[in-house]
């Protein structure tokens, strides 16, 4: 069980570690800043570099300038987005990996990505699985955002909270199976008691 943990920390440590490329994001209105009131022109660029970058929103959001409507999933309710890698994703995954390692990684994924969907069902929180498309836009009361999923820093597996009233927050799945402070973040970003 410790080995497979250290697995996916090392996994999420080396994909942390490429530096994101600097975007800027607008919401569905056009208006320059998200909910957080990070103005665009710092989205992505002022995200703290290190080992925890890749669980910052800001490292995800990207301008739909550019962007087919056919590669984005649309998401307008609050619920927990569970991200799976895309087909291309794997198939990097597959060839960069000796063929014992991408099955034990595969495995461990999908482990606690069924612990955490038995959690936040515990808690009647719906979840909606990506769709095999690398760009998710959550829509809410207020603003919107558009989240790359395929960059290089990347985790392939995760989930995303989203509240419509409340700026999304990225979260991984081992913790919200295992890790009591993570469950405890869950409820009060969901308003449970």
């Amino acid at each position: 069980m410790n080995q497979l943990i250290g697995v996916l920390i090392v996994a999420f440590m080396l994909a942390a570690c490429t530096s994101p490329k600097t975007e800027s994001t607008v919401d569905s209105t056009g208006v320059t800043e998200v909910a957080a009131g990070i103005p665009k022109d710092t989205v992505a660029s002022n995200v703290t570099e290190g080992t925890d970058s890749y669980m910052q929103l800001k490292s995800y959001l990207v301008s739909e300038e550019g962007i087919s409507p056919d590669q984005i999933q649309v998401v307008d309710s609050t619920c927990a987005i569970e991200i799976w890698p895309t087909e291309e994703q794997m198939k990097k995954l597959k060839d960069e990996s000796e063929e014992d390692e991408f099955y034990t990684v595969t495995d461990d994924a999908s482990f606690y990505a069924s612990e955490a969907r038995s959690r936040l069902d515990s808690f009647h929180i719906k979840v909606v699985d990506t769709e095999n498309k690398r760009y998710l836009k959550l829509k809410g009361a207020k603003a919107s955002w558009l989240l790359d999923l395929g960059r290089d820093s990347s985790p392939l597996w995760g989930l995303v909270f989203f509240n419509v009233n409340k700026e999304p927050e990225i979260a991984d799945e081992v913790s919200v199976a295992t890790d009591p402070e993570a469950i405890g973040k869950l409820r009060q970003y969901f308003d449970l008691k």
